[in-house]
């Protein structure tokens, strides 16, 4: 009987495999195919950084009262109003510069800003995905382009406000450029982080987590934002 044959894998970063020796003559033939369809993909994987990338998610909470910027409707005279004034920000910093395209300016590219809601203390609460999804056109290539959403104020109140999100809430972002996955990055801070890997790959709950259109700031940084595309289009 034979022993087993020895065989370095080249695709798995010069991890040693061992494969048994096998007498029928389509053995090589299969692992052949197999080691180039490994290359495939580890090639797939590197390119997938290449042209596109995600530098940075920055969190930050945002005021409708006070300062310079006053659009939040005032209170009625005898009627109290809500202090729920305090929104989440959450910026995506991202460079999309396709190699398939010859001038400066390419047709579309979607954005993806995943959230999952940090724990409920009372325990009444699960926590959840929510997602907001946003296209843009015409996109110029470029290395420092900027996507935005926004947590209403009432949502983060329900989930026992700024410092529950603070320190227990994910946040991750993807780019989508003709309808594959091209870019990915979650924000690794401080806190205590529950969420399965991956976890912003599965569709989140829609309607919660808000483009800038939708929001008070539709306004604010018309200059530093790409133009949405409208959902009908």
């Amino acid at each position: 009987m034979k022993r087993p044959r020895r065989e370095k894998n080249l695709t798995e970063g010069g991890a040693v495999r061992y494969l048994a020796c096998m007498r029928s003559s389509i053995t090589f033939p299969v692992v052949a195919v197999l080691g180039a369809l490994l290359v495939g993909v580890a090639g797939a994987r590197a390119q997938r950084t290449e042209a596109f990338g995600i530098s940075k998610i920055e969190v930050s909470y945002q005021k409708m009262r006070g300062g310079g910027l006053s659009l939040w409707p005032k209170a009625k005279q005898g009627i109290p109003a809500l202090r729920l004034d305090e929104w989440m920000e959450i910026e995506v910093e991202f460079r999309a510069e396709p190699d398939d395209v010859d001038g400066d300016f390419f047709d579309e590219i979607e954005v993806r800003i995943h959230v999952l809601t940090p724990e409920d203390k009372k325990g009444e609460l699960k926590r959840e995905r929510i997602t907001a999804e946003m296209k843009f056109s015409p996109v110029p290539k470029a290395k420092a382009l900027y996507a935005v959403a926004y947590l209403p104020p009432v949502v983060l109140e329900r989930y026992g406000g700024k410092s529950a999100w603070e320190n227990g809430c994910n946040v991750a972002a993807e780019v989508f450029y003709k309808g594959r996955a091209v870019a990915e990055l979650e924000l690794k801070s401080k806190g205590n982080r529950a969420g399965d890997e991956n976890w912003y790959t599965q569709a989140g709950k829609k309607g919660v987590l808000l483009n800038r259109s939708k929001t008070p700031f539709a306004l604010d940084g018309w200059d530093r934002y790409l133009p949405e595309v409208e959902p009908s289009r």
